[in-house]
């Protein structure tokens, strides 16, 4: 599921960007680290783009038969100077 994310946050922003994956109490969440200036690129107008893409990932994951809730979260990383 990491390597979809990845793709399709790559092919929308067109930078490559990192996805980590981490589980607890019966979730798994997935951040996409992302360089700050392109976070609203990714979630877009009004969170349309965000919206999209958790869907995809939501018919991804119910077919992946994934066996916790998932969770996908926008971090950007810091500004190097």
């Amino acid at each position: 599921m990491e390597k979809t994310i990845q793709k399709l946050v790559e092919k929308i922003l067109g930078v490559p960007v990192q996805v980590t994956r981490e589980e607890a109490n019966q979730e798994i969440v997935f951040t996409i680290l992302i360089p700050g200036d392109l976070t609203g690129r990714i979630v877009g107008k009004k969170g349309r783009i965000i919206k999209a893409l958790r869907t995809v990932l939501a018919l991804k994951a119910s077919k992946e038969k994934l066996p916790y809730r998932w969770r996908l979260e926008v971090s950007s990383l810091p500004e190097e100077q």
